[in-house]
């Protein structure tokens, strides 16, 4: 790979769960507790374990990590308690930064350090951090959304998405299942036609039945009905597939392009799609009983769907039930651009 000789330990992580945690020594009681601290740094170093190409030299500098959509509160927090430091047993002869870079993370400063992984945050978008800073060896996106296809989670990305791709560096994507996986494969090998490094892989360190990673992070509580036209039948874990692209076969004007442009109409047609399909019921009762920034999500799937003519047309029939959805949200949590 180019990292270097392995530690002993890495031979452990490649054959998954029981023999890492037997290596660990982790007792039967804490084997929960275990997991979910070692989810996210174990996933990376197993994932870095599967590139089919040779990494960067690691003579004289350390190695780059930009981690993109960090939360203080999950990634951060595994940096407090030591976490990341794998990196460094699986690796031993290579030296880390890993850079948590999001809105969500809450100071620009230092957050961490050994002598072999350097940990720092940056709050910042990561389109913008991107081309500010030299460009990093590896990037990662866990979890981030994008194989949802929905407007208002994955507008945000496109940006991130395009810098990451014009700088031609490894970036793994994990997302929660099978339904994602497709998103991904449509938004990101299709709309973007990123090069795939190294294809869908099941993660063997994703979390089993009752392991909560994200137990820490802070959600909004999505209505039972948001997502019922498109009912996910696979069980959601963080990670739970992965996979590596580098680079895109677009050249840098059409990249920039479906960054900023295309990617964009590509999700509002997905969001009308979504409302004829019947989502506009789920998004309606984000309106009315959801959360002040789940209902901004709702607001958003419907200017985009109403801009389409014939979805238009087919929700004018139910338009007071929606306008009063509307109004409750207004009622609850004030006035928005959207709701007028």
């Amino acid at each position: 790979m180019g990292l270097g000789s392995l530690g002993p330990i890495a031979a452990e992580l490649s054959q998954g769960w029981d023999a890492f945690a037997q290596a660990r020594h982790a007792g039967v009681e804490d084997l929960q507790s275990f997991r979910e601290r070692k989810c996210f740094p174990a996933t990376l170093a197993w994932s870095l374990l599967q590139l089919p190409v040779a990494a960067p030299a690691v003579e004289g500098r350390r190695l780059v990590v930009w981690v993109l959509g960090a939360r203080d509160d999950m990634e951060g927090w595994l940096a407090t308690e030591g976490e990341w430091e794998l990196l460094a047993e699986v690796f031993p002869e290579a030296r880390w930064e890993l850079v948590l870079i999001g809105p969500e993370m809450l100071a620009d400063v230092a957050s961490g350090s050994s002598g072999q992984v350097h940990i720092r945050s940056a709050r910042r978008l990561g389109h913008e951090f991107a081309r500010d800073e030299a460009a990093a060896d590896f990037a990662v996106l866990f979890n981030s959304g994008i194989g949802t296809l929905s407007l208002p989670l994955v507008r945000h990305w496109l940006p991130t998405v395009g810098e990451l791709l014009r700088l031609d560096i490894p970036v793994l994507f994990t997302c929660f299942g099978q339904k994602e996986r497709q998103g991904e494969a449509i938004m990101l090998r299709q709309v973007f036609q990123a090069v795939v490094l190294a294809d869908f892989a099941e993660n063997p360190f994703a979390p089993q039945r009752g392991d909560n990673p994200e137990q820490r992070v802070r959600k909004a509580q999505m209505p039972e009905t948001l997502d019922a036209i498109e009912v996910d039948t696979d069980v959601r874990r963080c990670n739970a597939i992965v996979w590596w692209a580098k680079g895109s076969q677009l050249p840098v004007e059409e990249l920039a392009a479906v960054a900023s442009e295309r990617g964009l109409r590509v999700l509002e047609e997905f969001a009308q799609s979504f409302a004829a399909k019947g989502a506009y019921k789920g998004w309606a009762e984000a309106l009315s009983s959801g959360s002040r920034e789940v209902g901004r999500l709702a607001l958003e799937n419907f200017a985009a769907a109403l801009a389409h003519p014939a979805v238009a047309q087919g929700l004018a029939k139910i338009s007071k039930s929606i306008t009063d959805a509307i109004r409750q949200h207004v009622l609850r949590h004030g006035q928005n651009k959207l709701a007028r």
